[in-house]
């Protein structure tokens, strides 16, 4: 009877250390702090002559992770400048999602645009890199990088 009333013991303080690291870790990921201002390159994956510039600037984070900002898309038929974008950060996953617009920053008219999302990871230096799509045409991925 003794040794099942301390193992019962153990196993409560063991699972409440486990939940304590468990709600620890998601404060620290949900702490985490973006940079206010980030820009980076896209990439065309079958062909890397097919890339530019993009850049984000943020201008809300939440403590649930919600992010907010301003966005820039240099395209080829699709872009935006200064566009909206709402997303998620958990600590190392980031998550975009904002409009891309017909004849801004682009190279050539008369895109068949639409809202486009970004999935990123964080690396240990800081840097995000990952894939777009647009939702008009989700089988067009780029590969995206973003930097402080």
């Amino acid at each position: 009877m003794e040794v099942r009333r301390k193992t019962r013991g153990v196993m409560r303080h063991a699972a409440a250390f486990a939940g304590g690291l468990m709600a620890g870790t998601a404060v620290w990921a949900q702490g985490t702090a973006l940079p206010t201002s980030m820009s980076g390159v896209w990439a065309v994956p079958a062909n890397r002559n097919i890339t530019n510039q993009w850049s984000v600037k943020l201008e809300r984070q939440e403590a649930g992770g919600a992010v907010a900002g301003k966005l820039t898309w240099w395209g080829l038929t699709c872009g935006a400048d200064g566009e909206p974008f709402t997303g998620s950060f958990d600590g190392r996953k980031l998550q975009l999602r904002s409009m891309l617009r017909e004849n801004v920053n682009t190279r050539q008219p008369k895109g068949n645009c639409g809202a486009m999302v970004a999935d990123l990871m964080q690396g240990a230096d800081g840097a995000f890199e990952g894939t777009a799509y647009s939702e008009v045409n989700p089988s067009a991925v780029v590969n995206v990088t973003l930097k402080p």
